[in-house]
């Protein structure tokens, strides 16, 4: 037998050639003209299209989220929910760089990011960089109109997940937390 593909080590360095290769044909350039004037995207990927960083499409200088406000949906039925979320109270952003688990690769740019989010919020943006488990979990987060999380994550397609989309997880700097930890 041959010895296990390793597919992180052959997809992390690549990764940015295979976003920019895909992300071309993707958003190609009559539907970049299309979105041009827009501030915002709303964006509801197929199947395992929901695994692809959209927002991660190369966008003139630089990137589509450095230029459009970008919210996944799951469906486009959702859209016709009414919103019943809270327009008041602060905005908390985490970002997350180094991890403890070794098999979790930096994220060198996270806390610049969730710092930026935060400030954008002005007063009402909080601001964790490098979060442990327990320090978000000693946050209500009920008391958050939105939570922005600069981190990695576990797919719905994966593992537990399949069959149960909440065991899904965002890394903290010691460990996982899932969808129903979060919730």
């Amino acid at each position: 037998d041959p010895p296990p593909l390793d597919l992180q080590k052959l997809l992390i360095p690549r990764i940015g050639a295979l976003v920019s290769a895909l992300g071309s044909v993707l958003l190609p350039s009559g539907v970049g003209d299309f979105i041009e004037a827009k501030s915002r995207l709303v964006l509801c990927p197929h199947r395992t299209l929901h695994l692809f960083p959209f927002h991660a499409i190369s966008w003139r200088d630089g990137f589509l989220i450095e230029r459009f406000s970008i919210r996944y949906v799951p469906n486009l039925t959702s859209l016709l929910l009414p919103w019943q979320g809270n327009t008041e109270g602060p905005v908390l952003a985490v970002g997350v760089k180094n991890f403890v688990d070794p098999g979790v690769p930096p994220l060198p740019n996270a806390e610049n990011e969730a710092a930026a989010v935060a400030a954008a919020h002005g007063e009402a943006g909080q601001l964790l960089n490098g979060a442990t488990r327990a320090e978000f979990a000693a946050l209500h987060l009920q008391d958050y109109r939105c939570l922005h999380f600069a981190t990695h994550g576990s797919s719905v397609l994966a593992g537990d997940a399949v069959d149960d989309p909440l065991q899904a997880c965002l890394f903290l700097r010691d460990g996982a937390l899932t969808g129903w930890e979060i919730s």
